[in-house]
């Protein structure tokens, strides 16, 4: 393959140049990289697909060079090259590519028939958590907008079938997905960077200059708020289900309910302080709290009066508007239930849906 020849020949170049006795600079180190990577920093099309690594973040890039130098990250190519590094490379290897600027790819639009894929993926893993809204991520988090199309397929795949395995939370996502999903996933992150660049708008898709309102729009979720809650209590199969916000005072306050609560539960959970109970600990740990059976559950996490709603499998997630934590969405069911990664994923999305209307 001439891919495993390239990093052969990579090796065999740093090889030589550690044997001659004359230490190189990180930019001839660096320079060696663009035989994969493109000398102007877009990769060559090769059997292994290989991603643009001009522009991406300095934390994420110094993560995967540790990765593969300590096996963390299998590549057959990089783990080789890796090797051949000293450990005080791998930082300025990093910050030297970081600062470097992103190329556009001029990737075409997808087709319209994938768009709705699009959404629904994005609703129910919510990308946008973690890579931030413009799918450019920051720091240890890599930007996806722009990646090479080939390489953001083949790295979803390998996260779901566990070849790359140095990130749970991805493998656990792209489990999820089928794979008709993940095409149309890497089609849209190509594309996005040619948006982003281009500062396009209006092209049909969640592109990268797309508002948290808009997205919300898209979800289709009613003005009124306990409208909003009963779809969500009817999307989700739950019997109930409530949304808490944070006030002034630092406190939740229940703002909205759906379903039978009775009068003396409804005191109970009309105020929450934020650490306590499964609404609170969700708002303080920023992260989904759930409960399998909140009768039986000796976790410490459910307070008396969630038991006393008579509900068994339960679960509360953060409210975000951005970045920030502003209150507790939480939905339950009479018998017990268990929730998967992608049904959290899709809670989160909703809650988010629901502040920003």
């Amino acid at each position: 393959m001439r891919t495993a020849r390239k990093a052969a020949a990579i090796v065999l170049l740093l090889g030589l140049a550690a044997s001659s006795g004359r230490a190189q600079s990180i930019e001839e180190k660096a320079q060696i990289c663009s035989t994969c990577h493109g000398e102007n920093g877009v990769p060559a099309e090769q059997s292994l697909p290989v991603p643009v690594i001009w522009g991406q973040n300095f934390g994420y890039l110094f993560a995967q060079l540790r990765d593969f130098k300590s096996g963390a990250r299998k590549s057959e190519q990089m783990a080789a090259i890796a090797q051949m590094l000293e450990p005080t490379d791998l930082m300025p290897l990093a910050q030297y590519f970081s600062k470097k600027a992103w190329p556009d790819l001029e990737r075409p639009r997808p087709a319209e028939d994938i768009v709705g894929a699009i959404k629904r993926v994005n609703a129910g893993i919510v990308c946008t958590s973690c890579h931030l809204r413009d799918l450019k991520g920051d720091s240890i988090t890599p930007r996806l907008a722009g990646q090479t199309q080939a390489y953001l397929h083949k790295i979803m795949i390998d996260f779901a079938t566990g070849a790359r395995s140095n990130n749970d939370g991805m493998t656990t996502f792209m489990k999820g997905l089928a794979a008709q999903d993940i095409a149309a996933m890497a089609a849209w992150l190509a594309r996005m960077g040619s948006l982003a660049n281009r500062g396009a708008r209006g092209d049909g898709l969640i592109d990268s200059v797309t508002t948290e309102k808009e997205m919300a729009a898209d979800t289709g979720m009613p003005n009124n708020t306990a409208d909003a809650l009963g779809r969500i209590v009817r999307d989700f199969g739950a019997d109930t289900a409530t949304l808490h916000l944070v006030g002034d005072d630092g406190l939740l306050h229940l703002k909205e309910v759906c379903g039978q609560f009775p009068p003396p539960v409804l005191e109970v959970i009309r105020t929450i302080p934020v650490g306590k109970g499964m609404a609170g600990l969700a708002v303080e740990r920023g992260q989904p709290v759930d409960a399998c059976n909140i009768q039986t559950d000796a976790s410490g996490d459910v307070r008396p009066g969630a038991k006393a709603t008579g509900m068994e499998g339960a679960i509360v997630v953060p409210v975000f508007d951005g970045q920030r934590v502003v209150g507790a969405l939480g939905i339950a069911n009479r018998g017990e239930r268990t929730f998967s990664e992608q049904e959290k994923g899709a809670l989160i999305a909703a809650g988010r849906a629901l502040v920003s209307r």
